[in-house]
């Protein structure tokens, strides 16, 4: 299992790809940035710039690129069948499920680092008597961590966008197993997370722990209990890997079994 799973990180990790992607989710943050001519502080964009515009949808599409690309390429020089003859259908999902969420993860995570990086040659990461603190700690239930430790706050809800990515990328994976056609496999991100969105719509004002949006965002969310709300975050990415799992073990094991 070892084996496999260093294999499967060799590809996913050292390549191109991978740097390539997390250009293009610094490129993401950065290009959105543009549009807010306020310049407070770091915390202002990174609310705003993820809140207020299209950066999660691309985040979780870009996030999915190194891992995924290397298995469409895997299927499509048929070099499947083998894989799955050496290793076994089980080991061969672990490992893929595993390396697509820590690949999706750490893009996500290292593209919103080199953003805030860059931004804080321009502005101080907390303003002093800063406005976006006032208006947005009271709404978080990291209200006293933005007040006291705001860098920490922020790599909380760093992590937990990359928990999102990760997520969706694992159910990417294995909703691919049922796609021939390379280029249909990159609309699912945004499929997944619209179907979630629309599919419980009508229960988030009665459950808005269903919202996809309130589990891994902490402003606005259904509870003011950090860890709660991390543990609920965590529990629900352990539930998207084990349906992924599942789902893509049941048609590996169909087609070659």
């Amino acid at each position: 299992m070892k084996s496999i799973i260093k294999t499967d990180f060799s590809r996913a990790f050292i390549n191109w790809k991978f740097p390539l992607a997390i250009l293009l989710m610094f490129l993401v943050w950065d290009l959105n940035s543009k549009r807010f001519g306020l310049r407070e502080d770091v915390l202002f964009y990174f609310i705003n710039v993820w809140g207020r515009s299209i950066t999660y949808l691309m985040a979780i599409l870009i996030s999915t690129i190194p891992f995924l690309s290397a298995h469409i390429e895997e299927k499509e020089n048929h070099f499947l069948r083998y894989a799955i003859l050496r290793t076994g259908v089980w080991k061969y999902v672990c490992s893929k499920l595993i390396v697509c969420f820590m690949s999706a993860f750490s893009v996500c995570v290292l593209g919103t680092v080199l953003f805030l990086i860059k931004q804080s040659f321009y502005v101080p990461f907390l303003a002093e008597n800063s406005v976006t603190l006032d208006n947005f700690a009271p709404m978080s239930c990291f209200r006293g961590l933005m007040i006291s430790h705001i860098k920490l706050a922020v790599t909380i809800q760093t992590i937990l966008y990359g928990m999102l990515c990760g997520s969706m990328g694992v159910l990417t994976m294995a909703f691919s197993a049922y796609i021939n056609n390379s280029f249909e496999i990159y609309v699912i991100p945004f499929l997944l997370y619209y179907c979630f969105y629309f599919l419980f719509a009508g229960f988030f004002k009665y459950c808005p722990m269903l919202s996809i949006e309130h589990i891994y965002e902490a402003i606005g969310c259904y509870t003011k209990n950090p860890v709660l709300f991390f543990s609920y975050a965590f529990f629900i990415t352990i539930c998207f890997g084990i349906v992924g799992g599942r789902l893509m073990y049941r048609k590996m094991k169909g087609e070659f079994q």
